[in-house]
């Protein structure tokens, strides 16, 4: 007999597929549809019935009554489809069957409520994630972590797939505090646009990720884009949204005292340790004779109301053959902070055909362009956020706000309230004469044939590219703090490019070998091959004051970089399932990796898993739909980066021509991969029909051979070494339950609650006890790896102490004598002792209330935004005994007597604060529980729509990051960072984080 299954999709259209399942009801019999749904198949007699399944299909069984052919239509499943996931190399599995944990999240989870950064719409949905943030608005870069850092120098953050399309993250930005700070420029997940997005699937383990190698070796997030759908006519899409951004948190600035040192009153001074203010006339900077009173506002007026702006709009069309998905987004933002704005456009095409019987086209391409105005620097002692959040309390804004007097040669002179300037400026010079523009034009395609050999053996060859072009022009006044020495102003130039290329092929044998035996089997292999080539071109000072182009420059240098590396690979899966419940998996890879020596390039990483589907074994209560089993074990290796292996040189100018510096590195010939080795085990429980369901894994993983640059003695002539030493290990649990209390036909409530912990601990770091700081140790403090510890433990000066826990204060002056050594002191660890989020969702008829709750237990940050307001007399920490002094609590003086000296408030904060503070008076809990997300909205009744042009439409009111219910860190959000690299934990003039709400309108048609 002969049939064609159809497949009837959400929006009721049909479509056809190959692979499902026909077998006739008692026997071993059966076979699967080709590629236009059709089969054929010996039966026995006329009254043989047929079960036809499907993954993400109701099952269902189909008596011939004497027919030759059948025409059969499944339903879609909506449960069972969400059980359906993307894993390594896009290869789509039954979750049942996996041996090792995913979380996977709907596209509207991470777009409804207009989160314009993909991976900041992840927060507190994913167990085991970490995220920290520069807060330089959209497009800035995170950093993402998922089940704690296992390289101390390497890269720690997860491999971006999009569509199959590898995509280059590398953050542009830098984890340090400096006098000049960096600006956030982002990374390659920021520029994905979200309403594109149809679901996310995050694969954390090392067991999960094997197939994809060693770029995989901190974990996977797979981005599966829309498509076009099969059915009548065009399917439109509108989406348009309207979101304001407030600062959310705030430092704690006090109000009494006002502008000057000594309590006195002083024009031109930077701090606020003057007298108290009430009133009295006084005569300020500007010249002008004023009442001395608080200006409580001065700081936070300064930040304007941010604008989000989103509009969209995508068409989906398509038959049984071919099907077209297209949209364009328009994002623009103007932040918080004066003269900062961004606008992205996103242009998506997806296109699949079925070319032929056995023949299927997908094409992709995506082109992104970015264009970011004066994004905020972080981490700057001299940009506006420094000065804004430090100066005077009774200095009056408008007073600052003409910020500039032109001068008769043409250059600019900066008002500033203090003479001369120290490295502060005038917040409004900082914006407006410190200019910086980057554009982004990006491209990321896919061309991917495949070939339907037979039923069930097919070949898939893909071909991407993921190709960005970053341009950047900085212009610094002449008036700049630092370009003063040149005097004239400075002009920077910056053009890079990058591409990264994969090929690959991909076969695959999908056979039930017997009734009860099933055989999955994928080989490929690949090449990928990245190349960036880079040109920084510098004035060294202008001729002309402010004129900015490279004619005018008074000695225009040019520098080139180029890298270039590749990886071949080779790998295959197998998976062997015995009666849908118990399956076997079986992972191998080989990697040969441009950036490793040559008699090391190569290496080879395993991996295997069991799971087993209890329920379907064993006679258990009927309260128990689901009781899954699961453990894997895999190995990953992890390269390095470009130029470890080889001194290089660099062209600086001067002398005839320049000169050539060779780098102070002493290299290794024989540099290993780092070696990753991850167990994990796991249990799966579904209840009363699978409205409770439990997810519980706990994971071991080593890091060994970690690849790491180490100081050595000056008289080698070199400063650093590269060498294979140390052992992390990581251990953690990981919880997610799903729950539908209320499961009515008008009133739904669904809850969703995420658990991650993790414990980190540095094994050995071979005859090292200590690594040099991984960050400035001169600043805040510094990071340092250490054996026996967790990574990511912070170290900061502190005041000497003697046995019994007394301060120790200097005999003359009665102040705290400093620890300078930081390796003294042990502040704390910056990473969390466990996160977890609650997302509730109600449904009412028309009506849909969701809110998430997320919180962060334990780790600690140190602040120098506090070190810095507390010097200058901002902070309300510098209240306490202004008018009076007092003495340090607990001292003693040197000599061990009883200290009975007292300080002045103003020189005790300027000893133990300011630019080198002691750490340990600033290091913050990092705890906090907040309202990450809220959305109220309202869908127009499919009744009131039937037969209409418009075929959906719902209003939505948003809000992101509302507010805290405890914040233990003093004035910011813990979740600020400087930069996005290893060297987390400390901040510096942070961008305040904003609370956002807004207005969300959705129309289909």
């Amino acid at each position: 007999m002969k049939g064609v299954v159809h497949l009837r999709n959400k929006d009721e259209s049909l479509s056809v597929a190959a692979g499902v399942a026909i077998k006739e009801l008692g026997t071993s019999n059966g076979t699967t549809t080709n590629e236009k749904g059709e089969f054929e198949l010996m039966v026995k007699d006329g009254a043989a019935v047929l079960q036809v399944s499907y993954v993400g299909y109701k099952p269902t069984d189909v008596p011939l009554n004497g027919h030759t052919s059948l025409d059969i239509t499944l339903e879609l499943d909506v449960r069972q489809l969400q059980d359906v996931v993307v894993t390594a190399l896009g290869i789509t599995r039954q979750k049942k069957s996996l041996t090792y944990a995913t979380q996977t999240l709907k596209g509207t989870e991470l777009s409804d409520t207009r989160e314009v950064n993909l991976t900041s719409a992840m927060n507190g949905k994913v167990a085991g994630l970490t995220i920290s943030k520069t807060n330089s608005g959209p497009g800035s870069s995170n950093r993402i972590i998922f089940r704690g850092n296992r390289s101390i120098t390497g890269d720690n953050q997860p491999l971006i797939v999009v569509d199959g399309v590898r995509i280059d993250n590398t953050p542009k930005a830098f984890a340090d505090v400096t006098l000049f700070g960096t600006r956030d420029n982002g990374d390659g997940i920021s520029n994905i646009n979200p309403d594109d997005v149809e679901s996310m699937t995050v694969l954390t383990g090392a067991s999960a990720a094997a197939l994809y190698g060693s770029d995989a070796a901190n974990g996977v997030i797979i981005i599966t884009t829309r498509k076009g759908r099969a059915g009548k006519g065009l399917g439109i899409e509108i989406g348009s949204s309207a979101v304001l951004e407030n600062p959310m948190v705030f430092p704690k600035l006090q109000n009494t005292y006002g502008q000057g040192d000594g309590s006195v009153f002083t024009a031109n001074s930077i701090n606020s340790w003057g007298p108290k203010m009430q009133g009295q006339q006084v005569t300020d900077w500007t010249g002008k004779t004023q009442a001395l009173t608080p200006q409580p506002d001065n700081s936070r007026d300064f930040f304007r109301t941010g604008k989000e702006l989103v509009n969209s709009a995508s068409i989906s069309t398509g038959n049984e053959r071919s099907q077209t998905y297209f949209s364009y987004t328009n994002t623009y933002s103007n932040g918080i902070i004066p003269n900062n704005d961004y606008k992205r456009n996103n242009l998506n095409l997806r296109h699949n055909v079925q070319l032929d019987k056995k023949l299927s086209l997908d094409l992709k391409a995506n082109y992104i362009v970015e264009d970011v105005i004066n994004r905020p620097m972080t981490g700057a002692a001299n940009y506006a956020v420094a000065t804004i959040f430090s100066m005077p309390r009774s200095l009056r804004l408008n007073d600052i706000k003409k910020f500039e007097t032109q001068n008769p040669d043409g250059s600019l002179t900066q008002n500033y309230w203090s003479s001369p300037k120290p490295a502060f400026q005038n917040p409004y010079w900082s914006v407006y004469r410190n200019l910086y523009d980057r554009t982004r034009n990006r491209i990321i395609g896919l061309v991917s044939l495949k070939y339907q050999i037979t039923p069930y053996l097919s070949v898939q060859g893909r071909s991407s590219i993921d190709y960005y072009m970053d341009n950047s022009e900085e212009k610094d006044y002449n008036d700049s703090y630092w370009v003063s020495y040149q005097g004239l102003g400075n002009y920077i130039i910056n053009k890079e490019s990058n591409r990264q290329f994969n090929n690959d092929v991909l076969v695959n044998f999908n056979k039930a070998i017997t009734d009860d035996w099933n055989l999955n089997v994928n080989a490929g292999a690949s090449i990928e091959q990245f190349n960036y080539e880079g040109t920084l071109m510098n004035d060294q000072g202008l001729n002309a004051p402010n004129l900015f182009s490279l004619a005018n420059a008074l000695a225009p240098i040019s520098t080139n970089f180029i890298q270039r590396t590749e990886k071949q690979s080779v790998y295959a899966a197998a998976q062997l399932g015995y009666r849908n419940y118990l399956f076997l998996d079986l992972t191998g890879r080989n990697d040969w990796n441009s950036t490793l020596p040559v008699n090391h390039n190569s290496y080879f990483f395993p991996s295997f898993g069991l799971s087993g589907v209890l329920n379907e074994m064993l006679s258990l209560p009927t309260a128990i739909s689901l009781l899954k089993v699961r453990g894997s074990y895999a190995m990953v290796g992890n390269g390095t980066g470009f130029n470890q292996l080889k001194p290089s040189y660099t062209l600086v100018p001067g002398g005839n021509g320049g000169f050539l510096n060779i780098d102070r590195v002493l290299h290794d010939a024989n540099l290993k991969p780092e070696e990753t080795r991850s167990l994990e085990l796991g249990v799966d429980l579904g209840l009363f029909k699978n409205r409770l369901g439990v997810e519980a894994t706990f994971y071991n993983t080593h890091t060994k051979n970690q690849i790491l640059s180490i100081g050595v003695p000056n008289p080698s002539g070199y400063a650093f070494r590269i060498i294979n030493a140390g052992d992390i290990r990581n251990r953690g649990l990981e919880l997610m339950v799903h729950a539908r209390p209320v499961d009515g036909r008008d009133l739904k409530w669904n809850i969703s609650i995420n658990f991650g912990m993790n414990r980190n601990k540095i094994l050995y770091l071979d005859s090292l006890q200590k690594m040099p700081p991984l960050s400035s140790p001169e600043t805040l403090g510094m990071i340092v790896a250490e054996e026996g510890k967790a990574y990511g433990g912070i170290y900061t000066s502190s005041l000497v102490r003697n046995a019994k826990g007394q301060i120790v204060v200097d005999s003359a002056t009665g102040l705290p004598l400093v620890e300078t050594d930081v390796t003294k002191h042990y502040a704390g660890n910056y990473n969390p002792d466990w996160t977890g989020g609650i997302v509730n969702t109600f449904q009412y008829k028309s009506w849909t209330l969701s809110f998430q709750i997320d919180m962060r237990k334990g780790g600690v940050l140190v602040s120098g935004t506090q070190a810095l307001l507390a010097a200058n007399g901002s902070s309300q920490l510098t209240l306490p005994n202004r008018e009076t002094g007092f003495v340090v609590p607990n001292s003693v003086t040197q000599g061990g007597a009883a200290n009975s000296k007292v300080v002045s408030a103003q020189d005790y904060w300027m000893a133990v604060a300011g630019a080198n503070p002691v750490g340990e008076l600033f290091t913050y809990d990092a705890t906090n529980v907040r309202l990450r997300e809220a959305s109220l909205s309202y869908s127009l009744p499919a009744r009131r729509l039937a037969g209409k042009f418009l075929k959906g439409a719902s209003l939505s009111l948003v809000g992101r990051n509302l507010f805290f219910f405890k914040n233990n860190a003093y004035g910011f959000d813990p979740e600020s960072a400087i930069g996005t690299g290893n060297n987390q934990g400390l901040e510096y003039t942070s961008v305040p984080a904003t609370r956002n709400y807004g207005l969300y309108l959705k129309l289909n048609f």
